[in-house]
């Protein structure tokens, strides 16, 4: 299955470039799972930080109104990421996220920190 999987994060827009090498202890770093549609992946103030991969299927990102009524902000597809906020600003996250259609959805802790300038950084450790 490994091989698979580097054939799809390759098709991830966050990772694409990176060297095969790097692609494949990307892959084993992640934790994987499958969604069924209407499923849900992620809710709005859990307190992880997270960024995650939609390699099958798509993700809607969503919130609820007062009322209940769902309001969607963002149709994620294939090849797509989502979580990169909350793992970059440390907050809780702002937003649901839902399996639109069946999907596969690998995931990862991304480092951040501030760095002798003062700004807030990302990076990839792989």
């Amino acid at each position: 299955m490994a091989q698979d999987v580097v054939s799809s994060l390759k098709n991830v827009r966050l990772v694409e470039n990176l060297a095969p090498d790097a692609l494949a202890r990307l892959e084993k770093q992640c934790r994987w799972r499958r969604y069924a549609a209407s499923e849900q992946i992620l809710d709005r103030d859990d307190e992880n930080r997270d960024v995650m991969f939609v390699v099958e299927g798509r993700v809607r990102v969503v919130n609820y109104s007062l009322s209940g009524r769902e309001v969607s902000y963002a149709l994620i597809p294939n090849g797509g990421f989502f979580g990169e906020l909350a793992a970059i600003d440390g907050q809780r996250r702002s937003a649901s996220v839902v399996a639109a259609e069946k999907c596969l959805r690998p995931w990862f802790h991304l480092k951040c920190g501030v760095g002798p300038s003062g700004r807030t950084g990302v990076r990839l450790l792989i």
